[in-house]
């Protein structure tokens, strides 16, 4: 199985190489997977527009395996995120 990140492993990101080709999955699957964009309101209310979130660490595959969901919020990572900025300081 081909997938764009080590910890990416939801169903909807893997290739299957007996399945397809380099080309197949360098030109169509990989665009798909990068052009992936939330609707979840949650996400798009909070992580999406959170000016800290690179120091939380969030990402798809961080959601998906804390919580099932690639576009969902992890609170204990907004919680780190807080403690990071504020020992920068």
């Amino acid at each position: 199985l081909f997938r764009l990140c080590s910890s990416l492993w939801h169903s909807r990101c893997l290739y299957n190489w007996r399945q397809g080709s380099l080309s197949e999955a360098w030109n169509n699957f990989v665009p798909k997977i990068r052009a992936m964009e939330s609707q979840a309101e949650e996400f798009i209310n909070n992580c999406d527009q959170c000016p800290i979130i690179n120091f939380c660490l969030w990402c798809p595959a961080h959601a998906d395996l804390e919580l099932g969901r690639l576009d969902q919020p992890v609170e204990y990572f907004c919680q780190v995120a807080h403690e990071r900025l504020k020992n920068l300081k």
